[in-house]
């Protein structure tokens, strides 16, 4: 079973993640089952995911909507997987 906490720095990288490499259609960018948006004044973001939503908002405050406990597990998985495979294919610092 997976903490319910989200580390909000892993969360942060994955947006960035998901904008630089996603596709940008109607103002939302996809990557890899993923989905961002994010606010005009660039202090919130939505990351979905399947039934799953997070939503996060100014001094790493967050909501999570939608979808029950395998959901949120599966999301913080493929979450982390994402932010890992990115710095394993970025290589050594």
């Amino acid at each position: 079973m997976v903490e319910r906490r989200f580390d909000m720095k892993q969360v942060l990288r994955a947006a960035f993640i998901i904008q630089q490499k996603g596709e940008l259609r109607s103002g939302v960018y996809h990557h890899e089952g993923f989905a961002l948006q994010q606010s005009h004044d660039g202090y919130s973001l939505e990351i979905s995911a399947g039934p799953l939503r997070l939503r996060c908002y100014f001094h790493n405050r967050y909501q999570c909507l939608g979808g029950g406990r395998k959901d949120l597990d599966r999301f913080k998985l493929c979450l982390a997987r994402l932010v890992e495979d990115h710095d394993r294919s970025a290589g050594p610092a």
